[in-house]
């Protein structure tokens, strides 16, 4: 049955003037009867519900959305909108066991390609190579609520500054993702419309959540399109250390509150126990698993918003506020920072700012990226070329800072064009570049066998004022792995001492051993046949077996011992003596040929 104009007061129908907010000198938004009237232009409701705009004017015209008629446009006020982001009600299910086989296949698709802070050295195809051994020994983890501790990962935000990520084993990951996905659906369900972030794919896709680009662009857009629809002022903020804050407790209460039953909340509470740095709070930044459930704490924080009559949207952490006063939005920045210290979340002082007019319509917005972008689509790449080596020149700012979002845009489509021209350019700048460390090693491995790279990383290799990044060493050693030929001696040189040095980062070291491995000297291979035989950490022996493997140096002896010292790395061992390539550390769905001579 089509929806009727929502009757206000007394009962009579609501008209445009009624359902347009009327601030006089009140900086709140109009409520009658204890309801906000918000409106809707027809581009943003096709924004937040994903249909076109024809599509939203024949629904208001039919009924099956409520709106009146102004002239040639229509002020839509059906709030199911903005609260829900669909027309139809969803009554979404909570599962009661974990389903390990769906959450690796999305999990394959997904988190291990795109997501994971820095690869696995076999991107886990040793493991993968037995999937019903792998799912068997996650179900017995999680009968027994057993969890691997996490490790940390500094992950360069800025040239000075980091933030903490989490490596998590692939089991764990995998008994994760299928825990938070008995319940996904429902946090998908209670999920405001003006929320775009992690939001679920449908169910036919591979993946888990859809496209975050994707969603961020029609986030961008849909701002816009509200800062049009006469609304001149907008508060952009996020939330300082959003994931490190959230409370296990609240989140546990409220999971509760929607229907997940005990044994799930269990499995969760054990997870986020190992891996909170702080007492009872804190999520592990990283997998998809994570986003949904921070999606899910900010909840109650867009309700309120949204039932108090702000113009306010988010993706994550990242909120913007709009309105036709000052007074209105600045008033919307401040509930907003209320109702989030009660949750123990703080909004960044340092990122909020005001913004009026054209300021407001463009401060997201990059005309030279949407031009490139125009012209990629196009497939005028020599223009497109163009354009991308101003962005990035632009982005590389001469007090060492970097525009991330701009570096990555131009200099991943830049390597996609085989774009040389800008090598020096990366290479003079590689300590800046540390934030955007795994698209930099996309870039250089396609030249990495050109002599001026060499030189170049050769160079940054030997200076005493390099810093020398941890993560940025672990993609530049993956961008060596893709060298064809003798590697340069200040290549094995550094390989060798990070690999022995056991302060350095197990990820680090792994990487480095087998950039050490295509040296092919002696007393280095013979170290890596000692290691793997007899070093405790069974991650690093597995390291140590695939550095011998890539050159083809893992002989029978040392292949025998680790069978022996455990089943796990006799799979590993079965995997490497199966297989004549390996997977690429800086490009998904890659290999790179064992190299048994040079």
């Amino acid at each position: 049955m089509p929806w009727a104009p929502t009757p206000v007061g007394g009962g009579r129908v609501a008209k445009l003037n009624d359902l347009r907010p009327n601030y006089g000198s009140s900086s709140v938004p109009n409520i009658v009867d204890g309801v906000s009237l918000r409106s809707l232009t027809v581009n943003e409701a096709a924004l937040i519900l994903g249909l076109n705009k024809a599509r939203v004017r024949y629904l208001c015209q039919v009924g099956e959305i409520p709106a009146v008629k102004d002239g040639r446009t229509w002020a839509i006020t059906d709030q199911r909108i903005e609260d829900f982001g669909r027309l139809d009600p969803v009554d979404a299910v909570v599962q009661t066991e974990p389903d390990v086989a769906n959450a690796l296949s999305r999990i394959e698709c997904q988190d291990l390609l795109a997501d994971s802070w820095v690869p696995d050295i076999l991107r886990h195809e040793d493991k993968l190579s037995n999937r019903e051994k792998l799912l068997g020994v996650v179900k017995s983890r999680l009968a027994g609520h057993l969890v691997d501790a996490a490790m940390e990962i500094e992950i360069p935000k800025t040239p000075f500054f980091a933030r903490t990520g989490h490596l998590l084993t692939l089991e764990d990951r995998i008994g994760y993702h299928a825990t938070v996905g008995t319940f996904a659906a429902k946090v998908e369900s209670r999920l405001p419309g003006v929320v775009f972030s992690t939001r679920l794919a449908p169910t036919r896709s591979k993946r888990l959540t859809k496209n975050g680009v994707q969603q961020w662009k029609r986030w961008r857009k849909y701002v816009i399109a509200t800062v049009k629809a006469g609304n001149p002022w907008l508060i952009k903020s996020d939330l300082a250390a959003y994931f490190d804050c959230m409370r296990h407790e609240t989140l546990f209460t409220e999971l509760g509150e929607i229907g997940v039953g005990n044994e799930i909340i269990k499995h969760l509470r054990s997870f986020l126990s190992s891996w909170s740095n702080l007492s009872e709070q804190g999520l592990p930044q990283g997998p998809d698993a994570s986003r949904i459930l921070g999606n899910f704490y900010l909840v109650p924080v867009d309700e309120v918003m949204l039932r108090e009559g702000y113009k306010y949207s988010r993706y994550m952490d990242d909120i913007r506020i709009v309105g036709k006063s000052k007074a209105e939005v600045v008033q919307g920045m401040r509930r907003f920072g209320t109702e989030c210290r009660r949750r123990g979340l703080f909004a960044s002082t340092a990122k909020t700012k005001l913004l009026f007019g054209e300021d407001a319509e463009t401060f997201d917005a990059d005309d030279d990226i949407a031009s490139a972008a125009n012209l990629m689509d196009q497939r005028r790449h020599g223009e497109a070329g163009k354009v991308l080596k101003i962005i990035l020149e632009k982005a590389l700012l001469a007090d060492g800072h970097i525009n991330v979002r701009a570096t990555k845009f131009s200099l991943w489509r830049l390597a996609l064009l085989r774009e040389e021209d800008v090598c020096e350019l990366v290479l003079g700048r590689l300590d800046d570049l540390s934030p955007v460390a795994s698209v930099v090693a996309d870039y250089l491995s396609g030249y990495v066998s050109r002599d001026f790279v060499r030189v170049g990383l050769c160079n940054y290799l030997e200076a005493p004022e390099s810093v020398h990044d941890d993560f940025l060493m672990t993609f530049l050693f993956s961008a060596m792995l893709e060298h064809g030929g003798i590697l340069p001696q200040p290549w094995i040189k550094h390989a060798r001492r990070t690999s022995q040095d056991k302060n350095k980062p197990k990820f680090l070291r792994i990487v480095a051993a087998n950039v050490l491995a295509l040296g092919r000297v002696l007393s280095d291979l013979t170290w890596l046949r000692i290691e793997a035989a007899q070093e405790p950490d069974p991650e690093l022996r597995r390291g140590y077996a695939t550095a011998l493997r890539r050159t083809g140096r893992l002989d029978a002896p040392t292949a025998k011992v680790l069978q022996l010292r455990s089943k796990e790395l006799g799979q590993t061992v079965d995997y490497l003596n199966s297989t004549d390539t390996l997977p690429s550390l800086v490009r998904c769905y890659s290999r790179v040929p064992i190299r048994r001579n040079l």
